[in-house]
């Protein structure tokens, strides 16, 4: 097995208080309010309810994270301003000093990257019931429309080693072992052949693309008018973006990267022939 960012132990989180949170909203980028620490994977991130209205959320990575994936994130949320219509785009706000990456040092002395994104107040779709073929159908034209507005993209962090890319989704071949229900283990074994045997051999040849990669039901805003009318306001959670391989004719291009960003959403198999006829 080679080394990879893939295979590697997950970096410890960092450690900074809500208090921490705050302090550096203020010296860096002159923000006072209340601060709330949100549940993150790899990063910390504080919702920061400012005292002018604004909302905003304090993003402070790993200390193993690279300063050029961060950098890409920034400059697709940025690309994304006045191309997708359709939803809310984070963007990432610059320090009093002009920068959108800032730094903090944590108590034992590492460094960590710092950003402050916008954030829209609203529910999450995993906090509603019931998803709509209306509610998935703004879904489906969303993400149709910021893939759109991606084609043609580049920069020099889009091709990342991340276990999320599919194309590279036989690295788990090496961890079926650890499924201990022999059916359930078969379930995947079949797939990865499927992988194997169908995809991989023309994997080289397919076009690839940017895509956001992470539109999972925690990931996806949506806002209720008080009567129970729902509909999808915006995507946050640029984390794991990357250029995975798309297929080359129109209609399964357009499965396959829609199929990217369902593949680890909690959404029921129905919900998504749905989603995909509204992707764009």
């Amino acid at each position: 097995m080679t080394s990879s960012a893939i295979h590697e132990k997950a970096q410890p989180r960092p450690s900074f208080s809500e208090s921490d949170a705050a302090r550096l909203a203020f010296e860096l980028y002159g923000v006072t309010g209340s601060v709330n620490e949100l549940t993150s994977e790899r990063d910390q991130n504080f919702l920061v309810r400012a005292e002018s209205g604004e909302h905003f959320v304090l993003k402070i990575a790993a200390a193993a994270e690279l300063r050029e994936t961060l950098e890409f994130q920034n400059a697709v949320m940025s690309h994304l301003q006045g191309r997708v219509t359709s939803g809310f785009i984070p963007h990432a706000r610059a320090t009093k000093s002009d920068e959108k990456i800032a730094t903090a040092v944590d108590e034992k002395g590492a460094i960590h990257f710092v950003r402050l994104v916008t954030y829209l107040p609203a529910l999450l779709l995993a906090e509603v019931n019931p998803h709509t073929p209306e509610l998935l159908r703004g879904l489906g034209t969303l993400l149709g429309e910021i893939d759109k507005a991606l084609e043609g993209f580049s920069h020099p962090a889009m091709s990342r080693d991340l276990k999320w890319d599919l194309q590279g989704a036989l690295w788990i071949k090496d961890y079926t072992e650890h499924i201990q229900n022999p059916a359930r283990r078969e379930i995947v074994e079949h797939f990865i052949r499927q992988f194997e045997t169908r995809l991989a051999p023309h994997a080289h040849g397919l076009r690839t693309s940017v895509v956001h990669n992470d539109a999972n039901d925690y990931n996806v805003l949506v806002t209720d008018d008080g009567d129970g009318n729902t509909r999808v306001a915006g995507i946050i959670d640029f984390g794991d973006m990357l250029q995975p391989t798309l297929r080359a004719k129109s209609r399964s291009r357009r499965h396959t990267r829609c199929s990217t960003k369902l593949i680890r959403s909690r959404r029921r198999p129905k919900s998504s022939p749905v989603i995909t006829r509204s992707f764009r």
